[in-house]
């Protein structure tokens, strides 16, 4: 089996432009929510992927 993606990181941000959507430009605040949706999607698809063939793994996210 392979190992389940950590996605702490995407909560993480989702709740800081959450709690900070109002201080910051609406483009902005939209831009980084769609970016958080298409990296759960892109997980979603590796892991629906790595089910089906054994062969994809999910790494872990290199913090910068």
């Amino acid at each position: 089996m392979y190992k389940v993606a950590n996605i702490n990181y995407i909560i993480e941000t989702e709740s800081y432009i959450e709690e900070h959507k109002n201080k910051m430009p609406s483009k902005v605040y939209e831009f980084i929510y769609q970016v958080c949706q298409d990296e759960r999607k892109y997980i979603d698809l590796v892991e629906q992927m790595s089910n089906q063939k054994g062969v994809l793994k999910v790494p872990e996210p290199r913090l910068i």
